[in-house]
């Protein structure tokens, strides 16, 4: 009767819950135009859009994504007080095959873009929203505030330094300092505090004064410590300038 039809995607033998999908409905069975980001959240409906995903739905980024990524939340606490070992990558790498497995899951590819599954703990991703995406569905994609904050300790996921670095310029007067302040807290992960006082010393933004007071008080925090090593302001990659304020590497 025309009221259903399959999605073709590629299959990986890895993918969780389902890589199987159907269009239902009158609507769905004329309607050739899929979403990824209806893909995404049909595949785990618990799981949160992220990364180059959002940044592209969220607008922050002119590129077309290359990929995409949904997390799948576990209620395992993080515990990141320390820089994780990953590897560092220079800039100019042509390992496509190593950037590509450092990205999660491969779950499916459909027209040619993979799909790509993490898990996350939920108390590294507190900025989560419900997004109502059409008449038919409802998207959990993390908030601009968390997405930025996401650029910064997953660059590959979100694209690349370029897509990063365009991203906090197009986004900086559509988010609120004080909900990213909030996230930050919950978070609590001292590079990732670094690296977002780095960002704004890069882009010679002037935090509001909760924010501004926050990221001092830290940073004489981390300063106390007998050493601390320079980090890069996006995690796994390298860069030659250091900023001594919060002893990142910088372009």
């Amino acid at each position: 009767m025309g009221l259903a039809r399959p999605v073709l995607v590629e299959k990986s033998p890895k993918s969780g819950p389902s890589n199987e999908f159907y269009l239902i409905g009158f609507h769905g069975s004329h309607e050739w135009e899929i979403d990824p980001l209806e893909l995404l959240q049909a595949y785990s409906q618990e799981g949160i859009v992220c990364y180059f995903s959002a940044l592209a739905h969220l607008e922050l980024t002119t590129q077309v994504p290359v990929h995409h990524h949904i997390a799948i939340p576990t209620r395992k606490p993080h515990n990141m007080s320390k820089e994780t070992a990953e590897p560092v990558t220079p800039m100019n790498t042509s390992g496509e095959t190593t950037i590509r497995s450092k990205l999660g899951t491969h779950i499916f590819t459909y027209e040619g873009i993979p799909y790509y599954s993490t898990k996350r703990a939920i108390n590294s991703i507190p900025g989560i929203k419900e997004r109502i995406f059409s008449q038919w569905s409802t998207i959990r994609m993390t908030t601009v505030e968390q997405t930025l904050l996401d650029t910064l300790q997953y660059p590959y996921h979100c694209g690349g330094p370029e897509v990063v670095f365009e991203a906090w310029h197009r986004a900086q007067y559509r988010y609120e300092e004080k909900d990213l302040l909030e996230d930050l807290k919950t978070i609590g992960l001292p590079p990732l505090i670094r690296r977002l006082g780095a960002i704004y010393k890069l882009f010679c933004y002037v935090p509001s004064e909760p924010l501004g007071a926050f990221l001092n008080e830290k940073r004489s925090e981390f300063f106390k410590q007998v050493e601390i090593p320079p980090i890069p302001i996006l995690r796994g990659l390298t860069f030659s300038q250091l900023d001594p304020d919060w002893n990142v590497l910088v372009p």
